[in-house]
């Protein structure tokens, strides 16, 4: 079976501290009040991306689950 590879991305303000981390790509889009066609065909293009107002980036590894938690069996 295929393993499923998550996308996540990250939002960063450009004059505030502000910072969001979004998995859906319409998500992304409406965040950032963008149209969703523009914002999906600018992060095909690989690391991410700018407006005038964010910066938006493709982490290169992102786990979701921690290890914590003892032995499973």
């Amino acid at each position: 079976m295929p393993t499923k590879i998550t996308r996540m991305y990250i939002i960063s303000s450009k004059t505030e501290q502000t910072f969001a981390i979004i998995k859906d790509k319409k998500e992304v889009a409406y965040y950032i009040n963008e149209p969703y066609h523009k914002v999906r065909r600018l992060l095909m293009g690989g690391n991410g991306f700018e407006t005038e107002k964010y910066r938006i980036i493709i982490p290169s590894y992102v786990k979701i689950k921690s290890n914590s938690g003892g032995n499973r069996r």
